[in-house]
């Protein structure tokens, strides 16, 4: 189940969606754009998924949006239903009608901000994500992905958002 793309306009959704464009631009923005940029990240479509047992998400990425991201907000305790996220350096054919060549031969950095920022180098096809409650992840929103087979008996539930640049 997804519920509608429109959560951010909900007033009950405004405290969360402030947090994460707040987020976005003061800890993320450097990562991805130059520091002294004077845009701002804005959240443009927030929305609720719930996977049922023996469900997955198929391959897919977001169009016209910058950066992605995902908040698990319960998880069974299989460790099942993985983010899978296809590498574009690794994924040339995939990605070739997206027109992203400046990227394909850039090594695609991995930032954990659970282990003291440690930055790293993904020198594989894809990068499996394995969610906990409360694990946040955020990539680029042209970044094709999916979601592994999900098998606990308990939903898994996830709200999930596109951020654009202005």
């Amino acid at each position: 189940y997804q519920s509608n793309h429109d959560l951010q306009k909900n007033k009950k959704f405004l405290d969360v969606k402030n947090q994460i464009e707040n987020y976005l631009n003061k800890k993320i923005k450097g990562r991805f754009i130059d520091k002294n940029s004077r845009g701002r990240f804005l959240i443009k479509n927030m929305w609720f998924v719930i996977m049922k047992k023996n469900h997955s998400m198929h391959q897919h990425f977001h169009p016209k949006s910058t950066l992605s991201g995902v908040m698990y907000l319960e998880i069974g305790k299989l460790n099942s239903g993985k983010l899978n996220i296809l590498i574009p350096k690794y994924n040339k054919k995939k990605y070739e009608h997206q027109k992203l060549w400046d990227f394909q031969n850039v090594k695609t950095k991995m930032t954990d901000l659970r282990i003291n920022n440690k930055i790293s180098f993904i020198k594989k096809k894809n990068y499996t994500f394995h969610p906990k409650t409360n694990d946040i992840i955020i990539f680029n929103s042209f970044f094709y992905h999916n979601v592994g087979h999900y098998s606990d008996k308990q939903d898994r539930v996830s709200l999930a958002w596109d951020a654009v640049y202005t």
